[in-house]
């Protein structure tokens, strides 16, 4: 539902909008590739309206942009097709900081994408997928191949440091370093291409093959979110490619693993081969702190040890659940994990 000046919507009433009297328009939302950064920005008035890009999208009410630990402000957020409504909810006002929020794709709005590809193959560190019409792929590799058709547009994966790691460097009693997550953030956004087969042709398929050559023995794997209840979580820098609809979380600054979400296909890359082990309910073991590249979301985590700060020595983990681990590219041997007693 979109409001007009003859027709106002009814979230609009006592709603700012923009100076212009309409609301703002789809260049509000930053394309991630990982769902969107919506800028809503400041209001005056206890409630502002925005124009989503795509229907019934999923929007969290939690602020993406800086925020200052002693800004109280909270927001509760409505959405009704492609119409938005924020209401800050701690005070009957406004607010003065450039309100960032972050949209996702709900199931409804998912068939605008097609996350889910027909047909790929992977032959070693090269992916192959034969996009439908209008479906994309986002991915950090090496174009090899696209047929005509195909169109390439680059853009960012912006990494938001998690409070977590605010806290951490806080009760550090590293208040400069705090004070300059929002740079660190600036300087961890990842280019990523998108790249979209554009045909009216509901018959043709567009091929686009893709390389994560990490070196000898560069391996990718093939996961359906669907299959792992819509998250798994992934060793920094392992994402190489994905539908569109899936998002790269960030965790704590000072950690390896980061929660994937989405429903549809990720492509993960290793620079080796990876095994999938599955760990009973109840099991503790003891990994080696760089093999688990991806587990699934109910593997509990009972303790990491370190060197330094970034040195991870291993991780002792609970099923039940899933992890992928990196096999030595220098055996073939079935890795066998410890068990801890």
């Amino acid at each position: 539902m979109t409001a007009d000046k003859d027709h106002p919507s009814k979230m609009e009433k006592g709603c700012e909008k923009e100076d212009n009297g309409t609301p703002l328009e789809d260049s509000c939302c930053s394309d991630s590739g990982f769902g969107m950064n919506i800028y809503v920005g400041p209001s005056s008035s206890n409630c502002k309206l925005v124009i989503l890009p795509y229907f019934n999208m999923m929007i969290s009410p939690i602020p993406q942009n800086y925020m200052n630990k002693e800004w109280p402000d909270l927001f509760q957020v409505q959405i009704d097709g492609k119409e938005l409504k924020v209401t800050r909810i701690d005070k009957k006002k406004g607010w003065g900081m450039p309100l960032l929020l972050r949209g996702y794709f709900s199931l409804q709005s998912l068939l605008e994408f097609k996350p889910y590809f027909q047909h790929s193959l992977i032959e070693g560190h090269t992916l192959t997928i034969n996009l439908d019409s209008q479906q994309s792929v986002i991915s950090n590799g090496e174009l090899i191949f696209a047929v005509p058709g195909v169109q390439a547009q680059s853009v960012r994966q912006m990494v938001n440091p998690s409070q977590s790691s605010e806290q951490a460097l806080l009760k550090k009693g590293m208040q400069s370093l705090c004070s300059s997550l929002k740079k660190i953030t600036v300087d961890r956004a990842k280019v990523m291409t998108k790249y979209t087969f554009e045909s009216s042709e509901e018959d043709q398929r567009g091929k686009v093959t893709l390389s994560a050559h990490f070196g000898p023995g560069s391996s990718i794997t093939h996961l359906a979110l669907g299959e792992y209840g819509n998250k798994l979580i992934c060793r920094r820098g392992s994402y190489f490619a994905s539908s569109l609809d899936v998002s790269v979380m960030d965790s704590d600054l000072f950690d390896k693993l980061q929660p994937v979400v989405g429903h549809g296909d990720l492509f993960i890359r290793a620079r080796g081969s990876l095994e999938k082990i599955e760990i009973p309910a109840e099991d503790v073991v003891e990994f080696d702190g760089e093999s688990i590249i991806v587990m699934t979301q109910e593997i509990e985590m009972i303790s990491v040890e370190k060197s330094d700060i970034h040195t991870i020595m291993k991780r002792v983990i609970k099923g039940p659940g899933f992890v992928w681990v990196l096999m030595p590219m220098e055996e073939e041997l079935k890795f066998e994990p410890e068990i801890c007693s």
